[in-house]
């Protein structure tokens, strides 16, 4: 029985660890620090600081107004009525001088899947950006909430 105890205590120490390390770059998300906070939707905690990982419909609500909207996919697969920039996520940091000069200003970010985003989300906030959104789901969860496709304009970002 001991040794059944020993055994069973060794594989659960074993199994936290892996979870642990796996989940070691993930962001976390956790309820907001401040209830007076102008951002809605769910707030990712980075290093860093946070972002918030929006439905389709806090998306719609946060991008009708005044903030900068980029997809970030790899490849250009299209665009949802008002973006701005077509940024490759991988190449954010390198494209800060494309953002709004303002770190304070809005900065909504997609891609097809969200697959892309935390990345983007990530490198952004790393750079002093304090209102960064992302779409949770992609365009792919736009389109499932009945929204309309991102359309297809590849001459604007040659």
């Amino acid at each position: 029985m001991k040794r059944f105890m020993l055994v069973s205590v060794m594989l659960i120490t074993a199994l936290a660890a892996a979870v642990g390390s796996a989940c070691e770059n993930t962001p976390v998300s956790s309820e907001p620090t401040s209830p007076t906070s102008d951002m809605q939707g769910t707030p990712m905690e980075v290093e860093g600081g946070t972002y918030w990982r929006l439905t389709p419909n806090q998306f719609r609500t946060f991008t009708s107004g005044d903030v900068f909207l980029v997809v970030v996919d790899e490849a250009y697969l299209g665009e949802i009525t008002g973006t701005d920039q077509w940024i490759k996520a991988s190449e954010i940091a390198d494209n800060l001088n494309l953002f709004p000069d303002d770190k304070d200003a809005r900065v909504a970010i997609y891609c097809a899947t969200a697959t892309r985003t935390p990345a983007a989300a990530t490198a952004l906030v790393q750079a002093g950006y304090t209102h960064v959104a992302e779409l949770g789901g992609g365009w792919t969860a736009w389109i499932q909430q009945g929204y309309s496709p991102p359309k297809t304009n590849t001459a604007r970002f040659e």
